[in-house]
């Protein structure tokens, strides 16, 4: 294969004015357009269980009855779900339920003799089914819990073969903020590289003991009660505004995983938070309970342990019916000991018996049990479990993957009126004797507006967990027409999953209709905070998708120009089908250099054009062996810059073709330039390029390694 390089000095202003056109263009669609159809079925998922334990999976449809706000609802259809077999049994009408069947069997309805002919289908991908996200509290957790339930995790993983499940793995840092350790994965090493780095997340140690150590401190002085028991309150404060930041995150969680499909486990890895005005400084510090200024206190609930605190009991509220809403059962762990609670006295005991005696006193130490209610109760209330104090953590998950692998999926059709913003209880009865049902408490019907509001919000906080069809994104910087330092952000959207928008022809190009797509993004700081964001329609910039043009075919392609202030970036990218309702979604680190008068080079851009188009950006390093390829670059603040560089085979070493050397023009203060390469031979090529400038030290060099394909499209 001979590689023929045909030198193009104008280029760089035929690939600029056409990104600038593109991104100027996307700003006449701000407004979000109507939503299309709603959905007016419910799943439920039901785990249903023997007086031992163990999941009964013998069930029918005659077993079960649904009900909603107290009312029998009719089941539509029903299957059981086994994620560990690979397989979906219809045990109601197949008709019903739009999937294609592949095999025929018969299920035991009974302690009778009657065989109720099933049919089941194999999975494919469990990821509509189930998954299993982690959700590690960092702030919460000293270095002794924390290493107890890694060690665990680390245990079980090692030893299981071959993950059925998709997991997911994010953790709350020090601001309050989520960061995504690991996507949604049936891949072991990703979830081992996540362990490693929670157990190198900096601990803070068990500032609530610290605390409870200061406090003795200061009543042992004379006079100190007073100091103790103002201290306290500030105490009691800061872990009211924990718990309320704690519920208010794990709210935003469980909106987040409404855009996914199928059943989640969340496992919500803490050592609990407090719900009531007051807690265990309250105890430590106060009088007896039925005195005169203790029972005052209570009454004006000023910071009494025994009396709900309405802010976070309404927070702890929502947190479940969000979770329910979104079809997430929570399961708690605590990785505390009971014992590390209990030997708190033995600490101090040679300093001070009434320390000793204040510590081991059965009213603190229950108020320390009582910051566990909370994890109870979200697990009570949205159909999980709660691990609190044990021992064996390893058969705490083991059993958190038991209950997401094998359930019953219940559908009936939601009583009208439909979205009527209202929060529904259901609940599932099994009429045999002996047995145990769990399934979410409800749900909020919302608008369809709002769901989807919702679910777009999710995603830009949860890109992992979304499962739409794949996006790919990749951030340039570079400058505008007007010499302005921006991100250019572009974007490929593959269709070939049968799900996507569009059709694909025979040809193997697709009629894309870009006006269904909205394009979601937001820029995040490290610190959490959300520095930008962007909603708007998506459209072609070449004409409608019959126009024949290189938009209008596979694959789709979007650009974006953000500008944003010099800094370190996560941007997460959501394209949203208002056709099909699905969402995809990626995420990605950038980071905005801080520009001065000096000279400085943007990055490379790879671009791609079948000869008559304007050029569209490489998103994925692949492309076709006839793919024409725009080698772009600018420069800020030079004097004479060339591009120039080589290609070599995927060693490295071997030169393939030597890239002649080109001057970069000068247009609105930046240097631009680009070189065009056809003619490429199949199989990995690296892509040499360098920038340099008569002023000595002015280079920059880049390297891209590219697969060529026959069949592979280029993205």
């Amino acid at each position: 294969m001979i590689l023929v390089f045909i030198v193009i000095t104008a280029a760089g202003s035929s690939l600029a004015s056409t990104m600038e056109r593109r991104s100027s263009s996307s700003t006449l669609f701000q407004q979000r357009p109507v939503f299309g159809a709603m959905v007016s079925q419910v799943q439920v998922d039901a785990i249903v269980t023997n007086r031992s334990g163990e999941f009964v999976d013998n069930l029918t449809e005659a077993d079960f009855t649904i009900y909603e706000d107290n009312e029998p609802q009719q089941i539509l259809d029903i299957q059981l779900i086994d994620l560990e077999a690979g397989t979906v049994v219809d045990l109601g009408n197949s008709e019903d339920t739009g999937q294609t069947l592949n095999s025929t069997s018969t299920v035991d309805s009974s302690d009778d003799t009657t065989e109720t002919p099933v049919t089941t289908t194999a999975v494919d991908s469990a990821t509509n089914y189930g998954a299993l996200v982690f959700l590690i509290d960092g702030p919460s957790l000293d270095l002794k819990t924390k290493s107890r339930f890694l060690v665990a995790w680390e245990e079980l993983l090692a030893t299981t073969e071959g993950l059925r499940i998709p997991r997911a793995v994010y953790i709350a840092n020090s601001f309050g903020a989520l960061e995504e350790l690991v996507p949604l994965t049936l891949e072991t090493d990703p979830l081992f590289e996540a362990i490693e780095a929670v157990r190198a997340t900096p601990t803070p140690g068990n500032s609530m003991k610290s605390n409870f150590y200061e406090l003795l401190d200061d009543m042992n002085f004379p006079q100190g009660i007073d100091a103790a028991r103002a201290k306290a309150r500030a105490f009691e404060h800061e872990e009211t505004q924990r718990s309320l930041a704690s519920f208010a995150l794990l709210t935003q969680f469980c909106d987040a995983l409404s855009s996914r499909s199928g059943r989640t486990a969340l496992i919500w890895v803490t050592t609990g938070i407090k719900i009531t005005v007051g807690g265990p400084y309250t105890i430590l510090t106060g009088e007896d309970p039925s005195s005169p200024a203790a029972i005052w206190e209570r009454q004006q609930q000023l910071f009494d342990p025994y009396t709900p605190d309405s802010q976070i009991t309404a927070r702890q509220r929502q947190l479940h019916e969000a979770a329910n809403s979104a079809n997430v059962s929570i399961y708690t762990v605590d990785p505390t000991l009971r014992g590390d609670l209990r030997s708190m006295d033995v600490d101090v005991v040679t300093r001070s018996s009434g320390d000793a005696r204040r510590l081991s006193s059965i009213e603190f130490q229950s108020s320390l049990d009582s910051l566990r209610d909370s994890l109870k109760d979200a697990a009570t209330a949205t159909g999980g479990e709660s691990f609190v104090y044990w021992t064996d953590l390893g058969a705490a998950l083991a059993t958190i993957e038991k209950d997401s692998s094998r359930f019953y999926l219940l559908t009936y059709a939601a009583p009208p009126p439909e979205g009527d913003g209202q929060y529904h209880n259901i609940r599932v009865e099994v009429n045999r004797p002996g047995l145990t049902v769990r399934e979410r408490g409800g749900y909020i019907d919302l608008p369809l507006n709002e769901r989807r509001s919702r679910e777009v919000i999710g995603a830009l906080t949860l890109p992992g967990a979304v499962t739409g069809p794949p996006v790919f994104a990749r951030a340039f910087h570079r400058w505008s027409s007007d010499g302005e330092s921006i991100v250019q952000l572009a974007i490929a959207i593959d269709p070939t999953t049968e799900k996507s928008t569009g059709n694909l022809t025979t040809d193997n190009t697709l009629l894309v209709e870009p006006s269904s797509l909205v394009f979601h993004a937001a820029a995040i700081a490290d610190n959490g905070r959300t520095v930008d964001e962007v909603h708007q329609g998506v459209r072609s910039l070449f004409g409608p998708a019959d126009s024949g043009n290189l938009a209008a075919i596979w694959p789709f392609r979007y650009v974006y120009d953000w500008t944003l202030p010099p800094g370190a970036y996560a941007l997460r990218v959501v394209i949203e089908d208002e056709v099909t309702g699905e969402l995809s979604a990626t995420e990605f680190k950038v980071e905005v250099p801080s520009i001065n008068d000096e000279w400085h080079a943007s990055d490379l851009i790879l671009a791609t054009t079948n000869g008559s188009a304007p050029p569209l950006p490489l998103v994925v390093d692949e492309a076709t062996e006839d793919t024409q390829l725009i080698v772009y670059v600018e420069v800020a603040g030079g004097d004479e810059p060339v591009l120039s560089g080589s290609v070599f085979s995927a060693d490295g070493v071997t030169l393939l073709a030597p890239l002649p050397p080109v001057s970069l023009q000068k247009q609105a203060g930046i240097h631009r330039g680009a070189l065009r390469l056809t003619g490429m031979p199949p199989g990995e090529i690296i892509l040499q390029a360098a920038i340099t400038d008569v002023v000595p030290g002015r280079s920059k060099i880049f390297r891209r390694t590219l697969k060529i394909s026959g069949t592979i499209p280029q993205l």
